[in-house]
């Protein structure tokens, strides 16, 4: 007979304390040009306010625009919402995040960690 491994299940290692920095979740919808109007617009919508743990990586360099990977520059922990999916963006110290991936740990309903890269300035 063969034997099972066993897995271990660590509980989470972010604690509500941890959520100390401000962040803003944002919807937007591009509209494409028109006639008029020969560039793109993106319209912005703040839909929920978080405090949030925040994890960085070392990015990737990208020049000329070569890389096409979606790097992972930072990962925000947030409490858990099901309003919160990778359609949506981060605002964070005036910068702007891409959301890569959203987690919910554990499938236990408590903490989202978010992957994202830096998108730059929001302006």
């Amino acid at each position: 007979m063969t034997k099972c491994a066993t897995i271990e299940f660590k509980e989470s290692d972010i604690c509500i304390g941890d959520l100390k920095r401000p962040i803003q979740i944002i919807s937007h919808t591009i509209t494409p040009p028109m006639l008029e109007n020969p560039e793109y617009t993106i319209d912005q919508e703040d839909i929920i306010k978080r405090w949030a743990a925040v994890k960085t990586f070392p990015n990737v360099a990208v020049f000329d625009t070569a890389n096409t990977e979606q790097t992972v520059s930072h990962d925000f922990y947030v409490r858990y919402s099901s309003l919160i999916t990778s359609e949506h963006w981060i605002l964070f110290k005036g910068l702007r995040f891409n959301i890569v991936l959203t987690e919910n740990l554990q499938e236990r309903d408590e903490y989202l960690r978010l992957r994202c890269n830096i998108r730059g300035n929001n302006t």
